[in-house]
């Protein structure tokens, strides 16, 4: 368990830049919530949610919601908040 905690520090410490980029150079895994992940980073032989490691919530859950609201509106798409989705990640870099 210590070694878990340890490596979640090392993460921490790291950029958004460089999490994402780790997470993204790899194959998508299955993440506990929401299935195939992008944001799942396997790290030293653990598993990592980089929007958790971030203080974020779950992005796939977000990009869930952003299509299930184009689906309402007749697939128009919804600027508004898949500009904040945008908005969100590149302030975190």
């Amino acid at each position: 368990m210590e070694e878990i905690l340890k490596f979640r520090v090392e993460l921490k410490q790291l950029k958004t830049v460089s999490l994402l980029t780790m997470a993204f150079g790899q194959k998508e895994r299955n993440c506990v919530l929401s299935g195939p992940c992008p944001f799942y980073l396997s790290y030293r032989g653990y598993g990592f949610c980089v929007s958790e490691l971030l203080g974020e919530s779950c992005q796939a859950e977000k990009l869930r919601e952003i299509l299930s609201e184009e689906d309402v509106r007749d697939g128009k798409p919804c600027p508004d908040v898949s500009l904040q989705l945008t908005i969100e990640l590149r302030s975190r870099s």
